[in-house]
């Protein structure tokens, strides 16, 4: 009985870690620098960034590829290939944490958790993206539609992660959500190349 009551203890304790986690990522989400550095030149966290994403999906030798416009940006995003090798070990490694993440919160509770997780990035992203408009000129609407998606997307990924991953840290969706807190958006992996606006 002792044990039971143990285990129950330490399953408390960890939701109550993981609750804390997700509230401090939408406090994050709320006041992130999405988007402010579209176009600007890559720095050395961007590139470390980039390539720990790539290196953790198994993609080492990818080019890391500046997107410096919207009509390349456009480009890049149309060309996303759902079958490509990246995309389909993402979307594995996506799968796994869902079934991990379902196993400690019960699934409703996860969905609202993930639901409220998505309405703040959804927001964030999309105020932030009006922001830096000025600088960069008009956005087809499209495209700002896809921009602000993929930031929902890696916030998603992001709390999936938290819930699901106690080495959260040091996770291909934690690093692609830093290029989102960096200000930068991955458009997309496409051939050989990783196109980072």
């Amino acid at each position: 009985m002792d044990d039971i009551t143990d285990e129950d203890s330490q399953a408390e304790d960890d939701l109550a870690l993981e609750v804390a986690a997700i509230r401090r990522l939408i406090q994050l989400i709320g006041r992130m620098p999405w988007f402010s550095r579209l176009g600007l030149p890559l720095e050395a966290a961007d590139e470390d960034y980039a390539r720990a994403y790539l290196d953790y999906l198994g993609f080492p030798e990818m080019d890391i590829v500046l997107v410096e416009d919207f009509e390349t940006a456009e480009d890049v995003a149309q060309s996303l290939d759902m079958n490509a090798p990246a995309w389909e070990s993402e979307e594995q490694l996506r799968a796994a944490l869902t079934q991990d993440a379902s196993m400690m919160v019960d699934e409703e509770d996860l969905q609202g958790i993930l639901q409220f997780v998505n309405s703040a990035a959804a927001e964030g992203a999309g105020e932030a993206l009006g922001e830096v408009l000025p600088r960069l000129g008009p956005m087809p609407e499209d495209l700002a539609n896809s921009a602000v998606g993929a930031a929902v997307k890696a916030a998603h990924l992001a709390a999936l992660l938290l819930i699901a991953d106690s080495e959260a840290d040091h996770h291909a969706f934690a690093y692609h959500f830093k290029l989102f807190e960096l200000g930068r958006w991955p458009v997309a992996m496409s051939g050989n190349s990783f196109f980072l606006f």
